[in-house]
Formats: structure tokens, sequence, C-alpha cells
């Protein structure tokens, strides 16, 4: 796998947000948060559980797209 020079930074503000990730859980039982995402068209990515895995595969997923 090549290295990229990405960074990233992680926020609480959804507004300067350019995605979420969360577990499926937590995200269904907060409505407010996913309204704000479909509002400002702020990509939703859930998990049923959260690993480095899953995480790693998501940021070669978003860097390949």
């Amino acid at each position: 796998m090549l290295k990229k020079n990405i960074n990233f930074n992680v926020t609480n503000e959804v507004g300067t947000a350019n995605l979420i990730i969360g577990l499926k859980k937590h995200l269904q039982q907060n409505f407010k948060l996913i309204s704000v995402a479909k509002q400002k068209g702020i990509p939703v990515y859930s998990f049923n559980q959260l690993s480095l895995y899953q995480i790693n595969k998501l940021i070669q997923s978003l860097i390949l797209y």
C-alpha cells in the first residue's frame, strides 16, 4: 500500500464536518445529528462494531474515491 500524506481532524462540530462516522446504535438514537447531516449533505457512515480495521478500510475507500 502506498502511504499518502493526508491530514484528518476530529471535531464535535457538525457544521465543520466533512463526514460522520459512528456506531449504528448511537446514530439511530441521535435523530437530530442525522437530520442536520442530511440538511448539510454530510455523508454518514455507520458500523455495527467499530474497529481499527474497519476505519482503515473506510479511509482507503475514501482515498480511492
